[in-house]
């Protein structure tokens, strides 16, 4: 699971335009293109400080970063909870921002940045009829071991976003608001994700050949792409 990154000082510095959207609530701009952002692109949310504790929790309060008597949070994530607060008590007015950012969107995606104030991601069930000998959690990952010997991996679609690509995305079964990964397939956010969590890599089985030999052989055009030739059967 990403950390979100930490307030960036130097975006205060940047060329923006600064407009109202709600009683002592900004958002600013970008004016030019000079830099990575393209210009109009949102990049900080500002309240101002001393009415904060009228419109805010203690929480996101807690996360601004202060400056010149406001309170500044940095887009795309470290927003997050103080613009769903704000929409969701309805302080932000300004109907552009109301319609462009979903409160619903903005909880699935707090779970996975900020668990500890949205609360966790669901986990997921079974999805194969098979009995499940064991089943434990690696990272944004519920693992099914079933009695057969199988593996089932599974993943919240807002976890997957951020964690996975989307062709690895493209390979899974969709369950609700899960990704379930196969046997075979289970290799693929494996093969992406082992830096981050190694335990995935000890549960696959690859009957002693290396994973990236198994993504290779048994999905060539995803392995060509990240520069894997296909294996033949040995």
């Amino acid at each position: 699971m990403r950390k979100p990154p930490k307030f960036d000082p130097a975006l205060l510095d940047r060329d923006t335009e600064r407009r109202e959207i709600g009683k002592s609530v900004h958002m600013l701009s970008i004016v030019s293109i000079g830099g990575y952002r393209p210009a109009g692109e949102d990049i900080l949310l500002a309240v101002e400080r001393k009415n904060a504790p009228e419109i805010l929790s203690k929480r996101a309060i807690a996360e601004g970063y202060e400056d010149g008597g406001w309170l500044y949070y940095s887009a795309p994530y470290h927003f997050m909870i103080p613009l769903f607060e704000l929409l969701r008590d309805r302080v932000i007015t300004d109907e552009e921002i109301i319609s462009r950012f979903d409160t619903q969107e903005l909880f699935c995606d707090g779970q996975y940045f900020y668990p500890e104030y949205f609360g966790a991601l669901g986990s997921a069930e079974p999805h194969w009829n098979a009995e499940v000998a064991q089943q434990i959690q690696i990272g944004v990952f519920d693992v099914f071991q079933y009695q057969d010997g199988s593996i089932e991996f599974a993943i919240h679609q807002t976890a997957a976003h951020y964690e996975l690509s989307e062709a690895a995305q493209r390979f899974a079964e969709k369950h609700g608001v899960h990704l379930h990964y196969t046997n075979t397939t289970c290799a693929i956010p494996v093969f992406e994700l082992t830096a981050a969590y190694p335990r995935l890599r000890k549960l696959f089985a690859s009957d002693g050949k290396g994973l990236e030999y198994i993504v290779a052989k048994n999905f060539p055009e995803y392995a060509a792409a990240r520069g894997y030739k296909s294996h033949r059967e040995e």
